[in-house]
Protein backbone atom coordinates (compact mmCIF):
# COMPACT_ATOMS: atom_id res chain seq x y z
CA UNK A 1 0.00 0.00 0.00
CA UNK A 2 1.75 3.07 -0.66
CA UNK A 3 2.02 6.04 1.38
CA UNK A 4 -0.29 9.35 1.51
CA UNK A 5 1.94 12.39 0.57
CA UNK A 6 2.02 15.65 3.39
CA UNK A 7 3.38 19.21 2.36
CA UNK A 8 4.56 20.88 4.67
CA UNK A 9 4.38 24.18 4.28
CA UNK A 10 6.42 26.50 5.96
CA UNK A 11 8.19 29.82 5.49
CA UNK A 12 6.54 32.33 2.89
CA UNK A 13 7.10 35.94 2.72
CA UNK A 14 6.04 37.52 5.69
CA UNK A 15 8.04 38.83 8.76
CA UNK A 16 7.81 35.60 10.64
CA UNK A 17 9.24 33.88 7.76
CA UNK A 18 12.11 32.97 10.52
CA UNK A 19 9.84 31.26 12.85
CA UNK A 20 7.62 29.77 10.35
CA UNK A 21 10.88 27.98 8.71
CA UNK A 22 11.84 26.39 12.74
CA UNK A 23 8.06 24.93 12.57
CA UNK A 24 8.08 23.39 9.71
CA UNK A 25 11.17 21.99 10.06
CA UNK A 26 10.23 20.44 13.63
CA UNK A 27 7.18 18.96 11.91
CA UNK A 28 8.59 17.40 9.13
CA UNK A 29 10.72 15.80 11.62
CA UNK A 30 8.20 14.56 13.34
CA UNK A 31 5.90 13.27 10.86
CA UNK A 32 5.46 9.17 10.68
CA UNK A 33 7.70 8.18 7.89
CA UNK A 34 6.24 4.66 8.43
CA UNK A 35 2.90 6.54 7.29
CA UNK A 36 3.78 9.37 5.41
CA UNK A 37 5.84 10.74 2.47
CA UNK A 38 6.91 14.21 2.62
CA UNK A 39 7.59 17.25 0.62
CA UNK A 40 8.57 20.48 1.85
CA UNK A 41 6.98 23.38 -0.07
CA UNK A 42 7.96 27.30 0.84
CA UNK A 43 4.63 29.49 1.19
CA UNK A 44 5.93 32.41 -0.80
CA UNK A 45 5.58 32.54 -4.75
CA UNK A 46 8.19 32.10 -6.97
CA UNK A 47 8.33 36.05 -7.38
CA UNK A 48 8.88 36.42 -3.45
CA UNK A 49 11.03 33.65 -3.42
CA UNK A 50 13.35 35.40 -6.13
CA UNK A 51 13.69 38.43 -3.57
CA UNK A 52 14.45 35.93 -0.23
CA UNK A 53 18.18 35.56 0.81
CA UNK A 54 18.78 32.25 3.12
CA UNK A 55 16.78 29.22 3.25
CA UNK A 56 14.63 28.63 0.58
CA UNK A 57 12.44 25.60 -0.34
CA UNK A 58 10.45 25.22 -4.04
CA UNK A 59 7.15 27.50 -4.20
CA UNK A 60 3.82 25.71 -3.30
CA UNK A 61 2.81 27.25 -6.61
CA UNK A 62 5.36 25.80 -9.20
CA UNK A 63 4.84 22.24 -7.41
CA UNK A 64 1.30 22.05 -7.55
CA UNK A 65 0.70 23.60 -11.16
CA UNK A 66 3.49 20.92 -12.50
CA UNK A 67 1.40 17.63 -13.60
CA UNK A 68 4.48 15.33 -13.23
CA UNK A 69 4.55 15.99 -9.11
CA UNK A 70 2.19 13.91 -7.23
CA UNK A 71 -0.37 15.64 -5.74
CA UNK A 72 -0.26 15.75 -1.74
CA UNK A 73 -2.88 13.85 0.13
CA UNK A 74 -2.58 16.84 2.89
CA UNK A 75 -1.50 20.06 3.32
CA UNK A 76 -0.05 20.81 6.88
CA UNK A 77 0.41 24.49 7.30
CA UNK A 78 3.50 25.77 9.45
CA UNK A 79 2.83 29.17 7.59
CA UNK A 80 2.86 32.17 9.99
CA UNK A 81 1.90 35.72 9.35
CA UNK A 82 0.00 36.76 6.39
CA UNK A 83 -1.05 34.40 3.36
CA UNK A 84 -0.61 31.70 6.43
CA UNK A 85 -3.12 32.87 8.70
CA UNK A 86 -5.49 35.20 7.10
CA UNK A 87 -7.26 33.18 4.75
CA UNK A 88 -4.87 33.27 1.90
CA UNK A 89 -3.76 30.06 1.45
CA UNK A 90 -6.51 28.33 2.52
CA UNK A 91 -8.44 30.01 -0.03
CA UNK A 92 -5.93 28.60 -2.46
CA UNK A 93 -5.92 25.19 -0.92
CA UNK A 94 -9.95 25.48 -1.18
CA UNK A 95 -9.82 26.42 -4.89
CA UNK A 96 -7.86 23.05 -5.98
CA UNK A 97 -9.55 20.61 -3.74
CA UNK A 98 -6.36 20.27 -1.12
CA UNK A 99 -7.54 19.74 2.48
CA UNK A 100 -4.64 21.23 4.80
CA UNK A 101 -4.24 21.59 8.43
CA UNK A 102 -6.25 24.17 11.37
CA UNK A 103 -8.90 25.80 10.40
CA UNK A 104 -10.47 26.90 7.23
CA UNK A 105 -10.33 30.49 4.94
CA UNK A 106 -13.20 32.21 6.69
CA UNK A 107 -11.66 31.40 10.12
CA UNK A 108 -8.36 32.13 9.73
CA UNK A 109 -8.95 35.47 8.46
CA UNK A 110 -11.62 36.48 11.28
CA UNK A 111 -9.04 35.21 13.72
CA UNK A 112 -6.08 37.30 11.91
CA UNK A 113 -8.26 40.42 12.26
CA UNK A 114 -8.02 41.70 15.79
CA UNK A 115 -10.46 44.05 15.16
CA UNK A 116 -13.25 41.76 14.00
CA UNK A 117 -12.26 38.96 16.27
CA UNK A 118 -12.78 40.49 19.09
CA UNK A 119 -16.29 42.28 17.92
CA UNK A 120 -16.82 38.21 17.76
CA UNK A 121 -15.71 37.59 21.12
CA UNK A 122 -17.61 40.45 22.44
CA UNK A 123 -21.11 38.84 21.19
CA UNK A 124 -20.03 35.58 22.65
CA UNK A 125 -19.91 37.20 26.06
CA UNK A 126 -16.02 36.71 26.30
CA UNK A 127 -14.52 39.86 27.71
CA UNK A 128 -12.03 42.04 26.60
CA UNK A 129 -10.01 44.90 27.15
CA UNK A 130 -11.58 48.48 25.99
CA UNK A 131 -9.73 49.62 22.75
CA UNK A 132 -9.62 52.40 19.69
CA UNK A 133 -9.22 51.05 16.36
CA UNK A 134 -6.93 54.16 13.87
CA UNK A 135 -7.04 53.80 10.19
CA UNK A 136 -4.41 56.40 10.25
CA UNK A 137 -1.80 57.58 12.41
CA UNK A 138 -3.00 61.38 13.03
CA UNK A 139 -4.65 61.03 15.91
CA UNK A 140 -5.71 62.46 19.46
CA UNK A 141 -3.59 61.68 21.67
CA UNK A 142 -4.86 63.44 24.52
CA UNK A 143 -8.58 61.54 23.50
CA UNK A 144 -6.67 58.32 23.40
CA UNK A 145 -5.64 58.68 26.83
CA UNK A 146 -8.80 59.99 28.23
CA UNK A 147 -10.27 56.83 27.01
CA UNK A 148 -7.70 54.34 27.42
CA UNK A 149 -5.56 55.85 30.19
CA UNK A 150 -1.77 54.54 30.55
CA UNK A 151 -0.54 52.42 30.05
CA UNK A 152 -1.99 51.49 26.23
CA UNK A 153 -1.04 49.03 24.35
CA UNK A 154 -0.60 49.39 20.72
CA UNK A 155 -0.85 46.57 18.36
CA UNK A 156 -1.30 45.89 14.54
CA UNK A 157 -4.52 44.62 13.63
CA UNK A 158 -2.79 41.80 11.40
CA UNK A 159 -0.05 40.84 12.42
CA UNK A 160 1.93 38.01 14.53
CA UNK A 161 4.66 37.26 16.61
CA UNK A 162 4.04 40.30 18.52
CA UNK A 163 5.61 42.61 15.75
CA UNK A 164 5.05 46.04 16.25
CA UNK A 165 3.29 45.40 19.47
CA UNK A 166 4.49 47.47 22.37
CA UNK A 167 3.12 48.91 25.86
CA UNK A 168 3.36 52.86 26.26
CA UNK A 169 3.31 54.40 30.18
CA UNK A 170 3.64 58.11 28.94
CA UNK A 171 1.99 60.13 26.85
CA UNK A 172 5.52 61.90 24.56
CA UNK A 173 5.87 58.04 23.20
CA UNK A 174 2.36 56.92 22.10
CA UNK A 175 2.75 58.97 19.30
CA UNK A 176 6.09 57.32 17.89
CA UNK A 177 4.45 53.60 18.67
CA UNK A 178 1.25 54.50 16.63
CA UNK A 179 3.87 55.19 13.47
CA UNK A 180 5.88 52.35 14.11
CA UNK A 181 2.86 49.88 14.41
CA UNK A 182 1.49 51.62 11.11
CA UNK A 183 4.49 50.00 9.72
CA UNK A 184 3.63 46.76 9.92
CA UNK A 185 -0.36 46.97 9.00
CA UNK A 186 -2.57 49.60 7.84
CA UNK A 187 -4.73 49.30 10.75
CA UNK A 188 -3.79 49.70 14.19
CA UNK A 189 -5.56 48.78 17.59
CA UNK A 190 -5.15 50.63 21.14
CA UNK A 191 -6.63 48.46 23.74
CA UNK A 192 -6.51 49.81 27.98
CA UNK A 193 -3.96 48.14 29.62
CA UNK A 194 -4.81 45.22 31.67
CA UNK A 195 -2.22 44.17 34.61
CA UNK A 196 -2.32 41.01 35.12
CA UNK A 197 -0.75 37.37 34.52
CA UNK A 198 -0.68 36.44 31.11
CA UNK A 199 -1.66 33.06 30.15
CA UNK A 200 -2.61 30.87 27.32
CA UNK A 201 -4.75 27.80 26.12
CA UNK A 202 -5.02 25.63 23.78
CA UNK A 203 -7.85 23.99 22.23
CA UNK A 204 -7.94 20.65 20.49
CA UNK A 205 -10.64 19.09 18.31
CA UNK A 206 -13.35 20.10 15.32
CA UNK A 207 -16.70 19.99 16.29
CA UNK A 208 -16.70 19.07 19.83
CA UNK A 209 -13.26 20.75 21.06
CA UNK A 210 -11.19 20.25 24.55
CA UNK A 211 -8.87 22.01 26.09
CA UNK A 212 -5.18 21.21 27.27
CA UNK A 213 -3.92 22.22 30.06
CA UNK A 214 -3.37 26.20 31.02
CA UNK A 215 0.21 28.08 30.52
CA UNK A 216 1.21 30.58 32.51
CA UNK A 217 3.61 32.84 31.06
CA UNK A 218 6.37 35.09 32.93
CA UNK A 219 8.29 37.62 30.48
CA UNK A 220 11.69 38.44 31.93
CA UNK A 221 14.57 40.09 31.56
CA UNK A 222 13.99 43.46 29.09
CA UNK A 223 10.41 41.61 28.03
CA UNK A 224 6.98 43.48 29.46
CA UNK A 225 4.71 41.16 28.41
CA UNK A 226 4.82 38.27 25.93
CA UNK A 227 6.52 39.65 22.79
CA UNK A 228 8.89 38.69 20.33
CA UNK A 229 11.92 38.14 22.15
CA UNK A 230 10.10 36.02 25.22
CA UNK A 231 7.82 33.83 22.70
CA UNK A 232 11.51 32.91 20.78
CA UNK A 233 14.36 33.16 23.24
CA UNK A 234 15.08 30.26 25.35
CA UNK A 235 15.72 32.66 27.93
CA UNK A 236 13.12 34.92 26.68
CA UNK A 237 10.13 33.47 29.69
CA UNK A 238 9.43 31.58 32.07
CA UNK A 239 6.07 29.30 30.99
CA UNK A 240 4.44 26.91 33.69
CA UNK A 241 2.62 24.69 32.26
CA UNK A 242 -0.36 23.33 34.40
CA UNK A 243 -0.17 27.12 34.90
CA UNK A 244 0.19 27.63 39.28
CA UNK A 245 -3.29 29.56 39.51
CA UNK A 246 -6.57 28.48 41.54
CA UNK A 247 -7.98 25.54 39.80
CA UNK A 248 -11.17 27.33 39.17
CA UNK A 249 -9.81 30.00 37.36
CA UNK A 250 -7.94 27.41 35.33
CA UNK A 251 -11.03 25.80 34.12
CA UNK A 252 -12.63 29.47 33.79
CA UNK A 253 -9.70 30.11 31.48
CA UNK A 254 -10.10 26.54 29.47
CA UNK A 255 -14.05 27.14 28.98
CA UNK A 256 -13.44 30.73 27.90
CA UNK A 257 -10.62 28.98 25.36
CA UNK A 258 -13.32 26.98 23.62
CA UNK A 259 -16.01 29.44 23.48
CA UNK A 260 -13.35 31.32 21.50
CA UNK A 261 -12.41 28.33 19.25
CA UNK A 262 -15.84 27.53 18.88
CA UNK A 263 -17.02 31.16 18.24
CA UNK A 264 -14.51 31.96 14.77
CA UNK A 265 -15.37 28.33 14.06
CA UNK A 266 -11.62 26.91 14.60
CA UNK A 267 -10.80 23.68 13.73
CA UNK A 268 -7.76 21.22 14.79
CA UNK A 269 -6.01 23.46 17.17
CA UNK A 270 -6.09 26.69 17.88
CA UNK A 271 -4.35 28.57 20.98
CA UNK A 272 -6.22 31.70 23.15
CA UNK A 273 -4.47 33.88 24.77
CA UNK A 274 -5.24 36.06 27.63
CA UNK A 275 -4.64 38.00 30.98
CA UNK A 276 -5.59 37.63 34.63
CA UNK A 277 -6.14 41.07 36.08
CA UNK A 278 -4.75 41.10 39.23
CA UNK A 279 -7.42 43.05 41.10
CA UNK A 280 -10.44 40.85 40.50
CA UNK A 281 -9.12 37.71 38.79
CA UNK A 282 -11.29 38.74 35.80
CA UNK A 283 -10.11 37.23 32.92
CA UNK A 284 -9.64 39.26 29.25
CA UNK A 285 -8.92 37.63 26.21
CA UNK A 286 -6.21 38.87 23.67
CA UNK A 287 -6.63 36.69 20.60
CA UNK A 288 -6.77 33.43 19.20
CA UNK A 289 -3.83 32.08 17.01
CA UNK A 290 -5.04 29.35 14.11
CA UNK A 291 -1.32 28.34 13.42
CA UNK A 292 0.17 28.09 17.07
CA UNK A 293 3.73 28.06 16.34
CA UNK A 294 6.26 24.41 17.04
CA UNK A 295 9.59 25.14 17.39
CA UNK A 296 11.54 24.17 20.59
CA UNK A 297 10.61 27.42 22.42
CA UNK A 298 6.60 27.69 21.65
CA UNK A 299 4.24 27.20 23.83
CA UNK A 300 1.70 24.38 22.12
CA UNK A 301 4.05 21.54 22.43
CA UNK A 302 4.55 22.48 26.06
CA UNK A 303 0.66 22.21 26.54
CA UNK A 304 0.55 18.73 24.49
CA UNK A 305 3.11 17.28 26.74
CA UNK A 306 1.40 18.45 30.45
CA UNK A 307 -1.69 16.80 27.93
CA UNK A 308 0.35 13.03 27.95
CA UNK A 309 1.29 14.11 24.30
CA UNK A 310 4.39 13.29 22.98
CA UNK A 311 5.26 15.71 20.17
CA UNK A 312 4.89 13.00 17.68
CA UNK A 313 1.70 12.47 18.63
CA UNK A 314 0.82 15.69 18.99
CA UNK A 315 1.53 16.44 14.78
CA UNK A 316 -0.63 13.04 13.97
CA UNK A 317 -3.72 14.08 16.53
CA UNK A 318 -3.36 17.50 13.86
CA UNK A 319 -3.35 15.44 10.71
CA UNK A 320 -6.29 13.10 11.44
CA UNK A 321 -7.99 16.11 12.78
CA UNK A 322 -7.93 17.42 9.12
CA UNK A 323 -8.69 14.66 7.37
CA UNK A 324 -11.48 14.20 9.45
CA UNK A 325 -12.60 17.78 8.65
Amino acid sequence: MSKQLIAVILGGASAERPVSLKTGAEVAKAIDRNQYDIVMLDGATENQLAKIDGEKFPSFESYLADPNNSKPNLAFLALHGSFGEDGGIQSYFDNIGLKYTFSDSKSSRLAMDKAAAKKAYQQAGIQTADEIILENSQVDIDGIIEKLGLPVVVKPIEQGSSFGVSIIKNKEKLQLAIDEAFKFDKRVMLEEYIKGIEITVATVGNRDPEAMPVIEIRPKGKSEFFDYTAKYSESGCDEICPAKIENEIARKAQSIAILAHKTLGCSGISRTDMIIQDETNNIYTLETNTIPGMTPASLLPKAAKAAGYSFSELIQKIINLAFER
